[in-house]
């Protein structure tokens, strides 16, 4: 089950993405209807992360985050949990 990460039982924590791989991605933060979340309307991504980046956020457990490439392939599906918030892609 995918969870809010608005839920009061939800834990804050920091998560850092890395891309080490070659391929530029773009990463997408999934509510808990399994939707893509974007605010701007416009379909960007939460953040964009190419060969070598690092990014940072402030998350909660069980955020879950969709990781495409620059042609839409699904590259990777990651949920931040205390136990792994440093996320690498490729």
């Amino acid at each position: 089950q995918i969870m809010s990460p608005t839920q009061e039982a939800s834990t804050y924590l920091r998560a850092e993405f890395a891309n080490v791989g070659k391929r530029n991605l773009h990463v997408y933060w999934i509510n808990e209807y399994g939707e893509e979340v974007d605010y701007s309307g416009n379909s960007v991504p939460y953040f964009e992360l190419f060969p070598g980046d690092r990014q940072q956020l402030d998350g909660y457990v069980n955020q879950v985050f969709l990781v495409v490439d620059e042609w839409d392939n699904c590259a990777d599906i990651k949920t931040l949990t205390e136990q792994e918030n440093s996320i690498f892609v490729r």
